[in-house]
């Protein structure tokens, strides 16, 4: 599943970012697997926009 919705991406079993580059002309896509520290700063970063410390804060209660 693909989504920007944090409420969908915290009942992932696995968590992934996907990245679009474009540089030069080109156009690449990076995707990587997250780890539990990472997933955090992800939801995060869907929540707030920021690593603030309320996002983050929220973010590790949602994985809970």
């Amino acid at each position: 599943c693909v989504t920007h919705s944090h409420q969908i991406a915290k009942e992932a079993a696995s968590h992934y970012s996907v990245e679009k580059i474009s540089s030069g002309g080109r156009t690449i896509v990076r995707v990587r697997e997250l780890d539990k520290d990472d997933r955090v700063d992800e939801l995060a970063r869907m929540l707030g926009g920021t690593r603030k410390k309320a996002a983050v804060e929220h973010a590790r209660i949602l994985l809970k």
